[in-house]
């Protein structure tokens, strides 16, 4: 399987005189899971979806339909392989997949172009024109709202957990630098995800030890963070909050971490939410700061 990046990033005047659109071309011929997944990315990616256009054939010469997207703070993107109507097959339900996923997420497809075989021609090279994209997005032509393309898939309306269909993905934007390394071995070698885990709840314990010069061997994280005599603490932090935070370290240590040593869970999406809590504890343990405690006034 072959996916071709087309991205005209440079500014290349063309033989009919137009610069060449700066467009990221996800173009994936017949391939319609494909498609879908690169969608999924363009979600993902972090840049705002503002609009979305479906682009299509006349019916004359087929029915093959690609997505055009606008984004708020990255260049726009063409999706375009294995998306056809006028059929039950998987092109048809993969275009309907992809406009109810759109419209799940906020971004509403209610305008249709229809375009001459010339613009399509060059939306499969990748090689369309700023004069081609401005002309895309103010035309009104062939309008025609999305849940024509969705009303013969009725299950697909009624669906709203597609995510959960999806494998999980790392985030690892949010990963902390003292897990990078494992959330990188989690990704690659999903069943050595239990030793990750281990590697981890050791690595945070170890952390804390040497942040607080704390030498406890019970109740770890009463003693670092214990209400009294606790020796690290959070700052504009009240007391009740405080101790909230101390019994989430003991909990995950109670509910995850102990067991964890004592038998093996293999279920990838559990061990991916039990990382990223972990994760969330070395965010807290970095917040922390040295307990500054008080002066007792009457042995002055």
């Amino acid at each position: 399987m072959i996916v071709r990046f087309f991205r005209g990033l440079w500014q290349r005047y063309t033989l009919s005189g137009s610069y060449r659109a700066n467009i990221l071309y996800i173009l994936v011929p017949g391939i319609t899971e494909t498609a879908l997944k690169g969608l999924e990315w363009v979600i993902q990616s972090g840049a705002d979806i503002k609009r979305c256009l479906l682009i299509s054939t006349p019916r004359d010469i087929g029915y093959n339909h690609a997505i055009l997207i606008e984004r708020s703070s990255a260049c726009d993107v063409i999706l375009q392989g294995g998306f056809v109507s006028g059929h039950a097959g998987e092109g048809a339900k993969g275009l309907a997949k992809a406009l109810a996923l759109l419209e799940q997420h906020d971004v509403a497809v209610g305008q249709e172009a229809v375009v001459q075989p010339a613009i399509w021609k060059r939306i499969c090279k990748g090689s369309l024109t700023e004069s081609d994209l401005t002309q895309l997005w103010e035309t009104g032509g062939g309008y025609q709202p999305v849940p024509y393309y969705i009303s013969d898939f009725p299950q697909i309306l009624r669906q709203r957990d597609y995510w959960s269909h999806r494998p999980s993905l790392m985030p690892f934007a949010m990963i902390e630098t003292e897990l990078q390394d494992l959330a990188r071995d989690l990704w690659k070698a999903k069943s050595d995800d239990d030793c990750a885990l281990v590697r981890g709840y050791r690595r945070l314990e170890e952390s804390a030890k040497i942040k607080s010069a704390c030498t406890a061997t019970k109740d770890l994280w009463g003693s670092i963070f214990g209400s009294d005599k606790g020796l690290l603490t959070w700052p504009n932090c009240a007391p009740d909050e405080a101790k909230g935070r101390m019994q989430l370290f003991q909990a995950v240590a109670g509910a995850f971490r102990n067991p964890r040593a004592h038998s093996e869970n293999v279920d990838a999406t559990h061990q991916l939410n039990e990382f990223l809590l972990l994760n969330f504890l070395f965010r807290l343990l970095k917040d922390s700061v040295p307990r500054q405690n008080e002066i007792d006034t009457n042995s002055l």
